[in-house]
């Protein structure tokens, strides 16, 4: 039990110090953009006001995440056909039905939107 109790610890341990060198290299990589941009806005002559604006966009824009796409996803390379067709209804179903085309149509034959989303 000890032994068990020791092992979770150290994988916790393990995931927790892998997370945090995760987050502390994106971050890293943001300050280096941004020191970049910084440096050639300074070498260019930029204004400082013009320079401020530039780097409250880029700043802003860099701290948003972009969603995956999913050939983005390798992991979804190993789901079945079906499996994967069925993640693809249940992301994109809502979407499709909010059209009202899409609804008439599903209403019809419940089994097109179904085939559309698989492919």
């Amino acid at each position: 039990c000890l032994v068990l109790g020791f092992v979770t610890a150290s994988v916790l341990v393990s995931s927790l110090s892998s997370w945090l060198v995760q987050v502390q290299m994106m971050k890293q990589e943001k300050i280096a953009t941004m020191f970049k941009l910084r440096r050639f806005l300074r070498e260019n002559g930029v204004s400082a006001r013009l320079a401020g604006r530039v780097d409250q966009h880029v700043l802003a824009r860099i701290s948003i995440n972009p969603r995956l796409k999913e050939e983005q996803v390798d992991a979804l390379d190993l789901l079945t056909p079906t499996l994967r067709g069925e993640l693809r209804y249940d992301m994109w179903s809502s979407f499709m039905l909010s059209s009202p085309i899409f609804r008439t149509w599903d209403h019809l034959d419940g089994k097109v939107t179904e085939a559309i989303c698989m492919t």
